[in-house]
């Protein structure tokens, strides 16, 4: 049987110095994975989830701060615990979670969305934004949490805590989240209340 896909084309471009980055991203309206294009590049399936309300986890975590980053110090925590949740980064990485923390700054600073934190005892130990994506849609970005500190429920806690947010405060009717299908923190989202809707191929090309 045949499968009838509804794609739309996305591409974003990344340079710096000495490097580049492109990605190329095909949406397509369905639960199930199709075949990876044959393509020397590196391709990626992604499930996105989506939620028009959300549930407290069964296991939430009151030991935590929730909050929006706001501090030089909250944004300094912001890039280490990014490079903390990543094996294996490179100087070219580095420096691209750099830039991408000084614009995911610049987005909040321009009231496009909000960066969150959980917090213990002053420490960032879990972190994700949630930005405006259109008319009644917000969706979430980088959801990440220190290795030491997963299995504590704090990023379902911080995902109950950003998504009444996002529908309190930036006025969404659907919630947006693009989750590795094979990565236990898809399982996270389902208990707060978020189900797969479509998939995602996102191909990185690298000089």
């Amino acid at each position: 049987a045949s499968s009838v896909w509804a794609v739309s084309v996305g591409l974003l471009v990344l340079s710096k110095t000495g490097a580049s980055f492109t990605a190329l991203t095909v949406m397509v309206a369905t639960t199930v994975l199709p075949p990876s294009p044959a393509s020397p590049s590196e391709v990626d399936a992604w499930t996105v989830m989506t939620a028009s309300s959300v549930r407290i986890p069964p296991r939430p975590n009151s030991a935590a701060t929730y909050r929006p980053l706001a501090s030089n110090d909250d944004w300094a925590q912001s890039l280490t615990l990014q490079i903390a949740s990543h094996d294996g980064y490179e100087p070219d990485h580095l420096a691209f979670v750099t830039l991408r923390t000084e614009s995911n700054r610049t987005l909040v600073a321009n009231g496009h969305g909000q960066w969150f934190g959980a917090f213990l005892n002053s420490r960032l130990v879990s972190q994700m934004g949630l930005v405006v994506a259109g008319r009644r849609l917000a969706r979430f970005q980088s959801v990440e949490t220190h290795p030491e500190f997963r299995g504590r429920g704090l990023a379902g806690t911080l995902v109950h805590h950003v998504s009444r947010y996002g529908f309190a405060a930036l006025g969404a009717e659907t919630l947006v989240m693009v989750a590795d299908p094979t990565y236990a923190a898809i399982r996270i989202y389902e208990s707060v209340g978020f189900n797969a809707t479509e998939c995602t191929l996102q191909a990185e090309l690298f000089p």
